[in-house]
């Protein structure tokens, strides 16, 4: 159980801000624009649940032609997240003298 309650505060805010950057760049796109909507769908989810659901759920929408972006995009997403992660560690045990 975590009893700090600045830190629960800290995580809390900074998942509800990158959830509303993820909100006004999705309601950024045109509406009108149905390939931009489909591609917008099939990243999100790429972006929230990885490769393998993107793929799932193109597949399953019939997005045929999203499905290698999807992957792509979930892969990359692994990749960058990997590594991003990697080096904020060490970077917070620099700071924190660990």
């Amino acid at each position: 159980m975590i009893s700090d309650p600045i830190a629960v505060l800290s995580v809390l805010t900074a998942v509800v801000i990158v959830t509303a950057i993820w909100m006004a760049a999705c309601l950024a796109v045109p509406l009108t624009d149905a390939a931009a909507l489909v591609t917008i769908a099939v990243a999100s989810q790429a972006n929230v649940g990885g490769a393998a659901s993107a793929m799932a759920m193109a597949s399953a929408r019939g997005y045929t032609d999203r499905l290698l972006p999807g992957i792509i995009a979930g892969l990359l997403g692994y990749a960058v997240g990997n590594y991003t992660g990697y080096a904020i560690a060490i970077l917070m045990r620099g700071l924190l003298g660990g």
